[in-house]
């Protein structure tokens, strides 16, 4: 018989493991979120299935191809789910690098067109290399979330 309740279980390691499911094209996955104690991560499993609720509504389209999602499109869902699991000024910082280097060059184009040598040719050559480096943190983050999100 099929288990039904909430999916929150105890670790071996001491944590708290919550699932909650996600529709993408048809098909269902799971993903995890993790807290110290077992009200917290309930807590964190209700934000969750609420947030990918908001997003499956409004962006139905995104959640079924990712061919012609532009970088502009999956960088807005990420800033927004991002805003509440971030520190404040880590969130501002992110928003600010996208803004400012990856919207106006990249935002029009489609994930699928985005390569290395595209992101390195495109970039300003007097940046240091700390900020060559957060650049890529955000880029690997917004493209590891319209994986996450929109493909199977």
């Amino acid at each position: 018989m099929a288990r039904r309740g909430e999916n929150i279980r105890k670790r071996v390691d001491g944590r708290w493991e919550g699932r909650y499911p996600i529709i993408v094209n048809g098909h269902k996955k799971y993903l995890s979120v993790y807290a110290h104690s077992y009200k917290e991560v309930r807590k964190k499993v209700f934000d969750a299935k609420k947030e990918t609720e908001k997003i499956q509504n409004e962006y139905p389209d995104i959640m079924n191809s990712t061919a012609d999602i532009t970088i502009d499109e999956i960088s807005q869902l990420w800033i927004s789910d991002i805003k509440s699991k971030r520190k404040y000024s880590t969130y501002r910082k992110y928003t600010d690098i996208y803004r400012k280097y990856i919207k106006d060059s990249f935002g029009q184009l489609s994930i699928s067109r985005i390569t290395q040598d595209l992101i390195v040719k495109t970039l300003p050559k007097k940046l240091s290399a700390s900020l060559y480096k957060s650049i890529y943190c955000v880029f690997n983050q917004i493209i590891v979330y319209g994986n996450r999100y929109c493909n199977t």
